[in-house]
């Protein structure tokens, strides 16, 4: 195994990492809803299970109410019966054509509360990436002992490794930070 190689699984890791954490937070919301939050939610439908967004169109009506328009109407049970077992907490409202989905604004208290929680999320990102970081050091470590790569290689690979963890922490850290600015709002 050449250090490319390495690099290359490293990256992909780190990317697994940031879109890990991304579908992690984007639950989470202050005053403001967003369409996010409806991506992982799945409607019983025509004898199958798919995306609410397959189903129907969402658009945002003002910061806490989304509208969620089906394609068939007929589906409109089973997008309530979506959401309301989905844990998002929000009203419900069937007006025939579309369903109308809002939620409360947050107290202060809620939000520093769901900053904590975004923090702890950040945490464990950050840990995820630093463990994948321990990971290919042990491996470029054993190449340079096994005669594979120079030691020069290995303190080359040492450096381009940290370049890629600083870019890492980076994206996570904008992206938290980008959420937490959206929390406050």
């Amino acid at each position: 195994m050449d250090t490319k190689k390495i690099f290359n699984e490293t990256e992909e890791e780190f990317k697994k990492t940031t879109s890990w954490f991304k579908n992690e937070i984007s639950g989470l919301r202050g005053s403001r809803i967003s369409i996010e939050l409806f991506d992982t939610l799945r409607v019983n439908c025509y004898e199958n299970t798919m995306s609410l967004k397959e189903v129907a169109t969402l658009s945002l009506i003002d910061p806490k109410t989304v509208a969620i328009e089906p394609w068939d109407k007929s589906l409109n049970p089973a997008i309530e019966k979506c959401l309301t077992n989905s844990g998002l907490e929000g009203n419900i409202k069937n007006e025939g054509k579309r369903i109308l989905f809002s939620v409360p604004i947050a107290s202060q208290e809620e939000k520093e509360k769901i900053i904590k929680l975004l923090k702890q999320k950040l945490e464990q990102a950050k840990e995820s990436l630093r463990h994948t970081r321990d990971d290919t050091w042990s491996k470029i470590q054993e190449l340079e002992r096994n005669g594979e790569i120079s030691e020069d290689d290995k303190f080359k690979g040492k450096d381009e490794l940290q370049n890629l963890i600083n870019n890492a922490e980076k994206e996570v850290e904008k992206i938290e930070d980008l959420k937490e600015k959206e929390i406050i709002q």
